[in-house]
């Protein structure tokens, strides 16, 4: 008996159908991605600003730039977030009985200097070897790290995130001294506690009297425009001051 053949219909709908379907997953995995992405920069921007602070503590002054975190300060950072990694009991007997350094004794130090920390996996732009992260110029004191909580202290350097592959919305995350992360899309809306204030240059540079900077002292430029124009911020009265 000769099998029936399938009609042109019948062909056009079954390619209908595998192109939705093919185009669903694609979709699905675009956002398994981005997610991915947003997850693992999120989590380098909290190892970071860990070794932020304990640079601070050892210094007693904040880095200049991110280049001056050393491998043991950012290895112990990652160990504050994702926890110490744990050896083989076994092994460890072994090693020590045989006066062998424990396993993980020297991998800290390898994270360290291992760029991925650097790097998010979503940034395509920043040069090979260059970070993707950057510090707030606005940050100059160690007192500004609890002062200034609501502020971001690092972020991305460009908007590496994409919100879906239908809107065309991008952003970068940043995160507060505190560990507080928040958002900002191309259009400037943000998400999130805190603010980005001069993450993308002085916000006034026009501003030349302490009034000018600052009309409004509870606004949270008042301190990025005050020190942007070569002034002294005092952080008691919350006044733009003469720099002498």
């Amino acid at each position: 008996m000769r099998k029936k053949a399938f009609t042109l219909v019948e062909i056009m709908i079954a390619l209908i159908i595998v192109s939705v379907v093919v185009s669903l997953s694609i979709v699905t995995f675009q956002k398994t991605i981005e997610a991915n992405n947003d997850k693992i920069c999120r989590q380098n921007l909290k190892v970071l600003q860990g070794a932020i602070e304990i640079y601070t503590i050892e210094n007693n002054a904040l880095p200049a730039t991110l280049s001056r975190l050393t491998p043991e300060q950012i290895h112990l950072a990652y160990e504050k977030v994702i926890g110490k990694p744990k050896e083989n009991r076994l092994a460890g007997y072994f090693n020590n009985l045989v006066g062998i350094k424990p396993l993980f004794a020297d991998l800290g130090k390898y994270y360290g200097n291992d760029p991925k920390v650097l790097r998010c996996p979503a940034d395509k732009t920043t040069a090979i070897g260059e970070s993707s992260y950057t510090l707030n110029s606005v940050f100059e004191e160690k007192d500004d790290l609890e002062n200034y909580s609501d502020i971001v202290l690092l972020s991305d350097t460009s908007l590496f995130h994409k919100k879906d592959i239908f809107s065309g919305e991008t952003y970068r995350i940043g995160i507060s001294p505190d560990g507080k992360y928040g958002t900002i899309n191309q259009d400037g809306d943000t998400e999130g506690n805190i603010s980005f204030i001069n993450t993308n240059g002085p916000s006034h540079t026009s501003c030349t009297t302490q009034t000018e900077c600052c009309p409004k002292p509870s606004d949270g430029s008042c301190w990025a425009n005050c020190r942007n124009a070569g002034f002294k911020w005092n952080y008691s009265d919350h006044e733009c001051k003469d720099d002498d």
